[in-house]
Order: structure tokens, then C-alpha cells, then sequence
């Protein structure tokens, strides 16, 4: 491990569910499989809020976003552990230069990119378009404008240093190629829509599904622009001399619902898998690790302790239940269970269950199985509901009091489910 030098993308509202490496099989991610098949995969990684500050309290000190306070570990933010390595903070989004954490970064760039809401997609664009070839070819969009300055950052750099790389990616204009998402269109489907700004409402009873489906044609369109964005990224590093090459983590904050639960966009962000389950891959230098898959519950803090680890500044102890995931490729430990918290709602998780509480009260779906979480089972579990709120309640007192290593254990049915 050379431990030299970071790169961390973190592009907003980027479900696992709509990527090959997770299991879909419609939307072309060709650079993301390849990334997969050089990379450690988490599988199972749980956003622990869908809101972006309590987020990056995690990514940046370790701590839950279900603690009361930032840096309550008394830990330093992640920048300020690294000593004397550079950091450098690249964003298209202003709010991520505002957060307090951030202005422990050596630089902080915010990247200026053409925003134009209402724009319409222009149905004469060539999808081709020089992407994943030249960084003049990824900057006719939104994201690859934001790409384009990350990697020509990345191609002057000298190692050692971190680049935290934020993008708002399915947040930020939709305007990739028309193309890129007609391509997702079947001969007898409607006229693929040409919209740039992001939905974001209610689905009521009478909602039209042609107009869903162009919705999620258009969503494939993005992800495809992602994922050649992504190659653009993988070509320059696989050209660098093997001791220069830096350790790459591609993951998001939250995902991006698409007519599940009646939903579509942020709409008030529902503790959900659409929003919640979001990917992580983490790609070594010299292969290390390439193509392994861990099933293990994984949480937005596990970042903090796998660069603090990474950058040769391992943490003592864990800061609520983070663990470095490099380590956990060799040791292969595991949680019993993992939490998330925001917008009125609290929600655990075990490798059996998902419960969510809200003010319209308590669902329960039983896990891995029930990916999409279409089948309600609170009424015919009520002792796993029972229980599931119970270690919820544990975990927010643990977290905020004397630390997760003092939680009580789950029930072997609690955490690993009816089978």
C-alpha cells in the first residue's frame, strides 16, 4: 500500500439499484463494470441521512448523523487528520465550500459550470460527442464540465495529496446528449422527453406512466453521461506510473427516487432503498482487492476511517461503529445493523430487515430479498417491529452517550431474518 495520494467522487443522487455493478441490466455502465472488476464493492452501502450537511459529518469526522453534535468524537475532520498532505476540496455545488468541515481543505475550488434552467435537451446532439476521449468532449455538459476540471486537476498533480471531488450530478441539470437517453427508448414507447431541469413531485393516483417511463429514460440518459465521464477519469489514471497512481472511491450521497413509493426527486426525501442504498467502490493501486464484493452493511462514516487508515493515521478506536473498509476486505467484520435518520424519519437496518419509522407510522420489509420494498410486513412481524424499534432507540442513546460497543446485541432472527 503506498498510501500516497486520495481521490474520492462523490456524484449527488446516484442510486445503486440503476448500475450494472449492482445488478441492473438495462442501463449501459460499461466504465462502471470496469471500474467493479478493478475495485472492492460494497454492497450493501446505507446512507445514514438524505440530508447533505449531516452527510458530510460523516464522510468528514466518522461521526452518525444521528449523533447530536459534529465532531463529538473529539476526532479532527478528515483534512485536518492528514497533517501535511495537501487536500484539495473540487465542487460545482456552493453549498459544500460553505460547510465548516470543508475549510480544513488546503484549497477549496468551486467550479464554475454553465447552468441554464429550462433548458431543453437538443435532440440534435451527437452522442458520440468526443466523451471519455477529450476533456473538451466531456465539458458540453453540466457534469462533464465539472469532470473536465477534476481531471485536469488530477493530470497536474503531484502525489501525495487528497482530491475530494463533489459533483451534483442527478441534483444539477439533466443535459446529457438527447441521444443518451433516447437510446433507452423502444420502438412502440412515447416520444422521449427533452426537459434539462431535474422532476421533483408527488405521482398521484392518475398519473401517466408513459410519462414515467420517459422520466426514467431521461434519468439512464445521466447515468450514461456518468459513466463516460468516469472512463474519461479511469484512462488518465491507468496511464500514470504505477507509484503515482492514487487510491479511487466512487460513491454518493443519497439516490434518487424514481416513482417508488409514489415519488418522484427529492420530494421530501422518504427513508427508502431508492434513496438510502447508494454505491461504493473503492479502487486500489495494483489491484489489490479487484473484484471482491463485500456483503457487509456499510455507512457514510466508514470513509472517514478507510482514508484516515489509507493516509497512515489509523483511527484508535472506531468513531461510531466506523471501521476502515480495507481493512474490513481482510477481516471481513460486519455490523449487526445500521441506521439512518432525516426528514421526520428514522429507519434501521440488518442483513434480515429494513424498518423505517415516520410520522405515518412504521413499515417493515424483510431483506436482502425485497430490494425495492414493495411488500409491507409490519402487521404479520409485530415482534421484529417490536424489537427493530427497540435497538433504534439503543442505538441513538449508544451513539450519543457512551458508544455503539455497549449496544445490545440483536436477536439472531432480528438481524438475520426469517430464513
Amino acid at each position: 500500500m503506498n498510501g500516497q495520494s486520495a481521490i474520492v467522487l462523490v456524484i449527488d443522487r446516484v442510486g445503486a439499484g440503476y448500475l450494472g455493478p449492482y445488478g441492473n441490466t438495462w442501463v449501459e455502465t460499461p466504465e462502471l463494470n470496469r471500474m467493479a472488476s478493478e475495485s472492492l464493492l460494497i454492497e450493501h452501502a446505507i446512507s445514514d441521512s438524505p440530508l447533505v450537511d449531516r452527510i458530510y459529518r460523516s464522510y468528514w469526522f466518522g461521526t452518525h448523523a444521528l449523533h447530536d453534535r459534529a465532531a463529538a468524537s473529539g476526532e479532527p475532520s478528515l483534512p485536518a487528520a492528514l497533517g501535511a498532505t495537501p487536500s484539495t476540496l473540487l465542487t460545482d455545488c456552493s453549498q459544500l465550500v460553505s460547510l465548516e468541515a470543508g475549510r480544513d481543505f488546503g484549497q477549496r475550488i468551486l467550479l464554475a459550470t454553465a447552468h441554464t434552467p429550462g433548458r431543453a435537451v437538443s435532440t440534435a446532439a451527437d452522442p458520440a460527442a468526443g466523451l471519455g476521449e477529450t476533456q473538451l468532449g466531456l465539458a458540453e455538459t453540466e457534469l462533464g464540465q465539472s469532470f473536465a476540471g477534476m481531471i485536469e486537476w488530477v493530470s497536474r498533480a503531484a502525489p501525495p495529496y487528497l482530491m475530494w471531488f463533489h459533483s451534483r450530478g442527478m441534483s444539477g441539470n439533466w443535459d446529457a446528449p438527447f441521444a443518451m437517453r433516447d437510446q433507452y427508448r423502444d420502438e412502440e414507447d412515447p416520444e422521449t422527453p427533452a426537459f434539462v431541469q431535474p422532476p421533483d413531485r408527488l405521482l398521484g393516483r392518475d398519473f401517466d406512466p408513459d410519462e414515467l417511463l420517459g422520466i426514467l429514460h431521461a434519468y439512464a440518459g445521466q447515468v450514461s453521461l456518468l459513466d463516460a465521464c468516469l472512463g474519461a477519469l479511469l484512462d488518465v489514471l491507468t496511464d500514470m506510473r504505477p507509484q503515482d497512481q492514487p487510491l479511487l472511491i466512487v460513491t454518493s450521497p443519497r439516490g434518487f427516487a424514481l416513482g417508488e413509493h409514489g415519488r418522484i426527486g427529492a420530494c421530501g426525501d422518504q427513508l427508502r432503498g431508492e434513496v438510502l442504498h447508494v454505491p461504493l467502490l473503492i479502487r486500489l493501486p495494483g489491484a489489490q482487492h479487484a473484484g471482491q464484493r463485500l456483503q457487509m452493511l456499510s455507512q457514510p462514516g466508514d470513509l472517514y476511517a478507510t482514508l484516515r487508515h489509507w493516509f497512515g493515521n489509523p483511527l484508535a478506536s472506531p468513531v461510531d461503529g466506523s471501521r476502515s473498509l480495507i481493512d474490513a476486505a481482510a477481516d471481513l467484520w460486519g455490523r449487526e445493523c445500521v441506521c439512518s435518520v432525516g426528514c421526520g424519519q428514522q429507519s434501521i437496518r440488518t442483513p434480515g430487515w429494513f424498518l423505517c419509522e415516520g410520522e405515518g407510522g412504521v413499515s417493515l420489509y424483510a431483506k436482502p430479498d425485497d430490494r425495492w420494498e414493495i411488500n409491507e410486513v409490519s402487521s404479520r412481524c409485530p415482534a421484529i417491529v417490536d424489537e427493530l424499534s427497540m435497538l433504534l432507540q439503543h442505538f441513538r442513546t449508544f451513539v450519543n452517550s457512551s458508544g455503539l460497543a455497549g449496544m445490545p446485541a440483536a436477536s439472531p432472527i432480528c438481524r438475520n431474518g426469517m430464513a
